[in-house]
């Protein structure tokens, strides 16, 4: 008979792990506090089970480059208020939140998977200068679950080919620059919405409700005009920002002059 895998628990408020690639599960909890963080430095095969609420993680990579972080799995099974940050060089980690008021903020990484569960969740798609400039934010699924949730992308210069999925409830699309101009916007037969940028990086979405970009949008309404106006390729209609909004402006004064 194989071993039973034995789990560590470490009672600190604070942990950090650096350059460490053994596999092997450690459960975080202080009693002395309701928050708990733990920094994993090109660190892989670990499962970390954060078991204080307001729990924080960040994932990122030595300041040389010369190790990444891989292969993790953070479960932060505090009921509300966890955060987690991927910055740095780490990829193919998976993030599972808690039950409510969970933020993701994700300013490098690739492959990996997000899952915020129930509740009122926030992710944050973010460019900071004073991270790696070889960053590459892609192929990361985030999955925000229940609830009326938000993403919010910033500069989208090092993001490409993501999933975001709003999960239930009413979900909104922040764009940083606050305008479509600019943009290509398609969508598939599936309902899956996609948003290329001037750089030409694409990214796509599903289950969100409202896009704020120029004002606040009705996805449902931008897909139907999609489908409607948009030049059919493959199993995608498309159009550029400035078409899409010139037809849902008309769209929507039509519907008023309706009432």
């Amino acid at each position: 008979m194989g071993k039973d895998k034995i789990t560590k628990t470490i009672e600190e408020e604070s942990i950090e792990i650096e350059n460490d690639n053994k596999s092997e599960t450690i459960d975080q909890k202080f009693a002395d506090s309701n928050y708990t963080k733990a920094l994993l430095r090109g660190s892989s095969n670990k499962t970390l089970n954060q078991l204080n609420e307001h729990s924080g993680i960040i994932l990122t990579s030595p300041f040389d480059g010369s190790s990444i972080s891989s292969n993790n799995t953070i479960n932060q099974k505090g009921a509300k208020g966890n955060e987690a940050k991927l910055i740095g060089k780490n990829t193919k980690n998976t993030i599972n939140q808690g039950y409510g008021g969970d933020n993701v903020e994700i300013s490098d990484g690739t492959w990996n998977s997000i899952n915020q569960g129930d509740g009122n969740d926030r992710t944050d798609i973010l460019d900071r200068a004073v991270m790696d400039p070889q960053k590459d934010i892609a192929y990361n699924v985030v999955n925000q679950g229940r609830g009326n949730d938000v993403l919010f992308l910033g500069n989208t210069k090092y993001a490409h080919n993501n999933i975001f999925d709003g999960g239930e409830g009413q979900d909104t699309i922040i764009l940083e620059s606050g305008k479509l101009s600019g943009y290509k916007l398609s969508v598939d037969n599936s309902g899956q919405l996609n948003i290329t940028d001037k750089s030409g990086n694409t990214n796509h979405f599903k289950n969100y409700e409202t896009l704020i970009a120029d004002d606040f949008l009705d996805i449902q309404k931008l897909t139907e005009i999609l489908n409607k106006y948009g030049v059919k390729k493959g199993n995608e209609h498309s159009m550029d920002s400035k078409a899409l909004m010139t037809a849902y402006n008309k769209e929507i004064a039509k519907e008023q002059n309706h009432k």
